[in-house]
C-alpha cells in the first residue's frame, strides 16, 4: 500500500510540476525521479536464515547545497527457512532521507556517494521465536527500527531526460540482531527542471 501511494505521488508531482526545459547530468537544477531494483549480494548469518529477495524503490533527488538531498522508499521481501509451524516470511519498507555528492566524469557519466538515514519497518505474519540450531531470533508482529545505508551510484544518460543507473549499497538496520544487507540495485530516472515553488521551499 506504502509503496503504491508513493508511486501515485510521484506521478502527480511529476505532472504538476511541468517537464522544463532539457536537462543534462550536469545541471545544477534538475530533479530526479527513479524507480529502482535490486538484489542481495553477500550473505550472514541473519541473511541466511531469512533470505532478501528482489526489492522494489522509488528514490526523489533535488538539489542541495553542492550535492543531491534525497528521499525514498525501498520495498524488500524475506524468505524465511527456519522450520516453525508458521510461515517466517516477512517484508521490509526502508524510509529514508539522505544526501549524495555526484561528480560528472563524462558528459553522459558521473558517480557519486550517498549517505542515508532512516527508518525499516519489518512486518511479520505473527510474533513468533524462530530457531534453527544456535540461531534464534525474536519478532514482533510490526517493528521498525533505525537504519543507515551507504551507497555509491553510477549514472549513465541516456538523452536529455532520461538516464540508467546502477548502485552498490551497504544497509544496516539495528534490530535485536544487527541486519547488514549489501546489495546491488538498478533502475531508470527521468529528469525535470526543479519547480520555483519546491526550490524556495529548499531554500
Amino acid at each position: 500500500m506504502a509503496s503504491k501511494t508513493l508511486l501515485l505521488l510521484t506521478v502527480l508531482f511529476i505532472l504538476n510540476s511541468g517537464y522544463g526545459h532539457a536537462q543534462s547530468l550536469n545541471d545544477h537544477n534538475s530533479v530526479f525521479i527513479d524507480a529502482t531494483t535490486g538484489v542481495s549480494i553477500a550473505g550472514n548469518s541473519f541473511t541466511r536464515e531469512f533470505t532478501p529477495t528482489r526489492a522494489i524503490g522509488l528514490n526523489v533527488c533535488l538539489p542541495f547545497l553542492k550535492g543531491q538531498l534525497e528521499g525514498g522508499l525501498r520495498y524488500t521481501l524475506y524468505n524465511g527457512h527456519a522450520p516453525t509451524s508458521v510461515s517466517s516470511d516477512f517484508h521490509t519498507e526502508f524510509i529514508y532521507t539522505g544526501w549524495s555528492y555526484p561528480v560528472n566524469i563524462t558528459s553522459w557519466y558521473q558517480i557519486g556517494p550517498e549517505l542515508r538515514f532512516g527508518a525499516t519497518r519489518f512486518s511479520y505474519n505473527q510474533s513468533k521465536v524462530y530457531r534453527n540450531g544456535p540461531f534464534r531470533f525474536v519478532t514482533d508482529p510490526i517493528d521498525i527500527e533505525f537504519s543507515y545505508e551507504l551507497a555509491l551510484r553510477n549514472q549513465f544518460r541516456l538523452s536529455n531526460h532520461w538516464s540508467i543507473h546502477a548502485t552498490l549499497l551497504y544497509n544496516h538496520t539495528y534490530t535485536r540482531h544487527p541486519l547488514p544487507v549489501t546489495m546491488v540495485s538498478g533502475g531508470i530516472s527521468y529528469a525535470f527542471t526543479e519547480p520555483k515553488w519546491l526550490k524556495t521551499f529548499i531554500k
